[in-house]
């Protein structure tokens, strides 16, 4: 995620964040936009889309509640709550997401694209 700041004053060398939620940060850098050479943006076809039921990657909480997150390791449940309302069905879901038509993919907890 990267977030502009305007301009910063002059011989800054420190920045607060404030937020009301819970965030844990790995790494936070300051970075300042140069021009570039030419930029061509090339958009590939997709190839193809599921919706499939993945579960949970596996927490572990370590010291000053910092968490870390196993990808490899899944567990069926978690400390969630699972919203009422219409979910895209499991299964190819290439034609629903493969158009720029305003169509989405509606998914729940512990489910991926």
């Amino acid at each position: 995620m990267s977030l502009p700041l305007g301009r910063l004053p002059h011989g800054a060398t420190a920045l607060r964040l404030r937020t009301t939620q819970e965030i844990y940060w790995d790494r936070l850098a300051v970075a300042y936009a140069v021009q570039t050479g030419s930029v061509a943006r090339t958009v590939l076809p997709l190839a193809s889309a599921s919706l499939a039921p993945t579960g949970f990657a596996h927490r572990d909480m370590h010291a000053a509640r910092r968490p870390s997150y196993d990808y490899d390791r899944r567990v069926p449940l978690w400390d969630t709550r699972h919203p009422r309302g219409g979910y895209t069905a499991f299964g190819t879901i290439t034609e629903l997401v493969a158009q720029d038509d305003g169509a989405l993919a509606i998914m729940g907890p512990g489910e991926e694209v």
